[in-house]
């Protein structure tokens, strides 16, 4: 008889740590999609404004070319009038 109750005994608990083990793998497996799910929400959210920041950043760099091609022949200019300025020296 007593081996009957550790039996039934030694079963109740086996059935009690796979249903433990089975209920957590449940309850961490949503938290990691949810987590993954988040993620990407943010990495949506922030491709617009990385495209804009982008487009921000090329218009400044389309500016600073062309304000430089103006400065270029004066710079040019400057270059040569010093260097004609020591070679006279």
């Amino acid at each position: 008889m007593n081996v009957l109750k550790a039996l039934w005994r030694l079963g109740l608990c086996t059935l009690f740590v796979i249903g433990f083990s089975y209920g957590f793998a449940q309850a961490s497996e949503p938290a990691s999609e949810k987590a993954l799910h988040e993620v990407q929400e943010s990495q949506e959210e922030a491709k617009p404004e990385l495209l804009e920041m982008k487009g921000e950043a090329q218009e400044k760099a389309q500016e600073m070319k062309g304000e430089a091609q103006e400065e270029a022949p004066e710079m040019q200019q400057d270059v040569e009038h010093k260097m004609h300025e020591t070679e006279g020296k």
